[in-house]
């Protein structure tokens, strides 16, 4: 219709796809118009996506070659369990953490370590999965690194071994919930971690782990003998959550009254049922060998809880 914008697409026959292409008009950008002259039709490749650093708008369309930068903050007193969504495939360790001066180690769920001050590295060059990481004593506040890369396709298939904690990076850029990530494999997930003391443990219907986010990494135990080959790319946003599975709010039944230091490491203890006088706001803790490793505050009278 008159006054409308013009728009030009192009198709290309090599790639066989279709893409609006960036124009400039010297005369008649609307359509009615008696003459249209452009004066520049872009179909060059390059980066379309506004968030990325190296973004041209006058990209026709994309190529791949969005670069982003992601910082993975490293926690003192504390085993991290961290992974980067950005293609380090091939970069040698001790470049990505070259500026960590108070770095006591790095390490997989292949028992492979990188100890700079001891000259130790069996891991080589960086890999897409998840890895284990402290600082030193010395190390008061927390350590961050910056990466620059591009995405790592999230169709990478990500081998979960059976009788394995296997460490898996996450690496969408964004928030989802654990149960539109893991919807194919609701069956043989026995549980999944974090380095929160949070755990999603769907065959016993309880969870203090419900979203997934960048830079962490996630411990994952499956059932069976055979393993599973695991991507991201098949969030299944649309689907109707569980309903058997209690959620808790991790800050909601955190203890006031037992101090509990968190190391980063931890391991589950699920209540499957509550009789007596247990009331919302008492606390339940578990010693091992007379030492407290674990606390919850009792909320709306539930009877089913996770330490």
């Amino acid at each position: 219709y008159p006054g409308n914008q013009i728009v030009v697409k192009v198709y290309k026959a090599n790639l066989g796809i279709e893409y609006e292409a960036s124009v400039e008009f010297s005369i008649g950008g609307t359509w009615g118009e008696h003459v249209t002259v452009i004066s520049l039709l872009s179909a060059e490749p390059g980066c379309t996506d506004p968030e990325a650093e190296n973004y041209n708008e006058l990209a026709a369309y994309d190529d791949g070659s969005c670069m982003y930068t992601q910082i993975v903050s490293i926690d003192p007193y504390k085993l991290n369990l961290i992974s980067f969504n950005l293609d380090l495939s091939n970069e040698p360790i001790e470049d990505i953490f070259v500026d960590i001066d108070e770095l006591l180690f790095v390490s997989n769920d292949a028992s492979e370590f990188y100890i700079p001050n001891y000259d130790v590295n069996t891991i080589g060059d960086m890999k897409i999965q998840g890895y284990y990481t402290a600082l030193n004593a010395e190390a008061g506040s927390i350590s961050d690194i910056e990466v620059m890369s591009t995405l790592i396709d999230l169709s990478t298939a990500i081998n979960l071994e059976h009788h394995k904690h296997n460490l898996i990076p996450y690496l969408p850029k964004n928030i989802y919930h654990v149960e539109d990530v893991f919807s194919n494999y609701l069956d043989n997930i026995i549980l999944i971690s974090n380095d929160n003391g949070e755990y999603w443990i769907p065959s016993l219907g309880v969870s203090s782990l419900a979203n997934m986010f960048p830079q962490e990494a996630y411990i994952t135990i499956i059932n069976g003998d055979n393993d599973i080959e695991f991507s991201y790319d098949n969030i299944a946003l649309d689907l109707a959550r569980r309903n058997d599975i209690k959620y808790f709010d991790s800050q909601s039944i955190k203890s006031d009254y037992y101090k509990i230091t968190e190391t980063g490491l931890s391991h589950p203890i699920v209540i499957e049922n509550i009789l007596g006088e247990v009331n919302s706001g008492d606390e339940i803790a578990v010693y091992a060998n007379n030492k407290l490793v674990g606390a919850i505050k009792v909320v709306d009278n539930q009877s089913k809880y996770i330490i």
